[in-house]
């Protein structure tokens, strides 16, 4: 006989908010943050040559304004000309001007390693953290992401200085060593963020269109240092969202909706897009390398793929934060039509460092799909299991997939399908979930 479950109203009692951000801002007028906004996002980056890449350019303090106006929240981009300690005395007098503004949430320094970079001169954690322990004294309300190079970087970058080399995971050791020990008093959110890509176009390969095989493996790398760490990390994630250099293949709402889903699978906080504005044209690309809005900030077929993954999103975004909180890692199911017989049956994409095997799943017997997904498991605050069922394989393959899981005792569940709740009735136990290209499904099994 089965337990009655104790679900929680997940609709109706407010949690975290979810974050949706964007990187390259356009323009600062309001027309054209206003249009940001009816996109879909909640925060923005300010930052891009519409400031001069120039935290101190008055064009921040209007930025700011219409965010305010707008209800968006904004970090402000540390960025300036000789990227060196210099330029703190003048960023720290701006935080205060800055921080007048109700708008006004932190601040991002992008792309730093751990001691002062070769190549690009940019400040290390280690020169970093005393300017940032100063603000964080002075301004204890201001938070910093510190966004991340790629897992993929680690063969290229000067990670440890003094021809150092370091492993990921000694990186984020020194990340928390030198800057998330200086936010962890609770007194705002801390932030541990990274950029990867990846949608992959090659013409030279026999599968053209692929996706990065290393991305799942970034990906729970942050998710498992805020689940294991002592420090109470939000996570945030860089996702594609126009065709660039290397990756030189246009996004479609497939595209975008499968690098969704599958932060969310592994508990992600907040998800940003690179880029909202259209950076300057490269002359040598051989395709039009468009954002969500191009250069003369007219909305591309993108803004509106984005608007609608955005607003089916923010639609349950408040069920699946009583959930992220208690992530507890991710499984990966290979589907029963992958065989030899299939020429791209090989998802090399499909990799987990440390995948969860069917029995971690709380009150789960099985799970079997027909093509290939990923299981990312949660928890709310009561014990509850949520699972975040994503179709992960390259869109350009239009594979759907029908997935099947078989539960202990639970005999229905809720499924938000295109952020949509459904209260489903399971026969014996089984839910069938038909999943469309690129698609999650957000689950909470319950008995009745």
């Amino acid at each position: 006989m089965n337990t009655k479950s104790k679900l929680l109203d997940y609709e109706n009692i407010k949690t975290d908010e979810f974050i949706l951000n964007a990187w390259y801002t356009p323009a600062v007028t309001f027309e054209n943050y206003k249009l940001y906004k009816e996109c879909g996002f909640n925060y923005i980056f300010i930052q891009g040559e519409h400031i001069n890449d120039n935290f101190a350019d008055p064009n921040v303090i209007k930025a700011l304004e219409y965010c305010d106006e707008l209800g968006l929240k904004a970090f402000v981009c540390l960025d300036c000309a000789d990227k060196t300690e210099g330029c703190f005395p003048e960023f720290e007098k701006c935080l205060y001007e800055f921080a007048k503004h109700e708008s006004f949430v932190g601040f991002d320094y992008d792309e730093p390693v751990v001691y002062t970079n070769t190549i690009n001169k940019r400040l290390g954690f280690y020169e970093l953290s005393p300017h940032l322990a100063r603000i964080h004294k002075n301004l204890p309300k201001v938070e910093c992401i510190i966004n991340l190079n790629p897992t993929t970087s680690i063969d290229i970058l000067d990670w440890g200085g003094k021809n150092t080399k370091m492993t990921y995971d000694e990186h984020l050791d020194a990340l928390e060593k030198y800057v998330g020990q200086i936010f962890a008093d609770g007194t705002e959110r801390n932030w541990i963020s990274c950029d990867d890509y990846v949608l992959k176009f090659d013409p030279q390969a026999d599968q053209k269109y692929f996706l990065k095989p290393t991305w799942l493996f970034n990906l729970e790398m942050l998710a498992e240092r805020k689940r294991d760490s002592k420090i109470k990390y939000s996570t945030n994630f860089f996702i594609q969202a126009q065709a660039y250099e290397e990756n030189l293949r246009i996004p479609t709402y497939n595209d975008l909706r499968l690098q969704m889903y599958t932060c969310m699978a592994f508990g992600y906080d907040s998800v940003s897009y690179y880029c909202y504005a259209t950076p300057p044209y490269k002359k040598d690309s051989p395709v039009c390398c468009d954002a969500l809005v191009d250069r003369d900030n007219n909305k591309t077929q993108i803004w509106f793929d984005s608007q609608k993954l955005n607003k089916e999103i923010m639609s349950f975004a408040n069920v699946y934060k009583h959930f992220n909180n208690q992530w507890i890692g991710v499984s990966q199911v290979y589907g029963t039509n992958n065989t030899t017989k299939d020429a791209n049956y090989q998802n090399v994409s499909l990799s987990v460092r440390t995948p969860l095997s069917i029995s971690d799943l709380d009150g789960v017997k099985d799970v079997t799909s027909t093509e290939d997904v990923i299981v990312g498991y949660m928890k709310d605050t009561v014990g509850n299991a949520g699972f975040m069922v994503v179709n992960y394989n390259d869109t350009t393959y239009n594979k759907t997939s029908v997935v099947k899981m078989t539960f202990d005792n639970a005999n229905k569940a809720l499924v938000y399908v295109d952020g949509v709740k459904q209260d489903v009735k399971l026969d014996n136990n089984v839910l069938t979930l038909n999943l469309g290209v690129g698609e999650g499904v957000f689950v909470i099994p319950y008995a009745e």
